[in-house]
């Protein structure tokens, strides 16, 4: 929800003494993203904080950088612009750009390279952040169906609230909301020569 993630954004920095000295905003379709970059331009911003799908985070880059926004300031996305296609879309417009995120590509850990493996064979090309979020959600379902005393629907939801399994993101589990816990893995990737690097 982009009004929750807005009023995060907001938190965070008046806690970090972030100035925020702009909010702009535009709809899942536009494709002309020159009004919002032109105005941002004008103000010699530090960072842009963007929330956007591939294609469309691409476009805003792209625009960006035949803008002239200053190199000085760097695009700062969600986990929409944690995706190779980011790059292979964006091309030299996507150096710099800065992601978090909990499951990054390179690291090496059993369960990550397995997955990774699997997906190239069967897709013919490298997965994404949400790819991964998507194969770490049915191992946890296999997990709870498989581990249920008695294959319910009540049983297995049960049995999931209480699954702890060390899966792409590390170590994983559910508080008692129902929201995940235990997630620790987060890292901050830039884009350099072409490809996601830890900072």
């Amino acid at each position: 929800n982009m009004v929750q993630s807005l009023e995060i954004y907001k938190a965070i920095a008046a806690k970090e003494k972030i100035d925020i000295v702009d909010i702009e905003s535009f709809s899942t379709k536009d494709t002309d993203f020159s009004a919002q970059l032109t105005k941002v331009k004008s103000m010699d911003v530090d960072a842009i904080f963007t929330g956007a799908y591939p294609d469309t985070g691409a476009s805003i880059l792209t625009q960006a950088a035949k803008l002239g926004l200053p190199k000085k300031t760097v695009f700062v996305g969600g986990n929409g612009f944690n995706s190779p296609k980011i790059i292979e879309l964006a091309g030299a417009s996507a150096e710099g750009l800065v992601v978090s995120s909990p499951w990054f590509i390179d690291r090496k850990d059993p369960e990550n390279v397995e997955f990774i493996s699997l997906y190239r064979k069967k897709f013919k090309e490298d997965p994404d952040t949400y790819a991964a979020q998507g194969y770490q959600g049915l191992m946890l379902m296999v997990t709870a169906i498989e581990t249920s005393p008695l294959k319910t629907p009540a049983s297995i939801r049960d049995t999931l609230a209480k699954s702890r399994i060390h899966g792409l993101f590390g170590d994983f589990s559910f508080a008692p909301n129902r929201d995940p816990s235990g997630v620790g893995n987060a890292v901050t990737l830039q884009v350099k020569d072409g490809k996601f690097a830890p900072m």
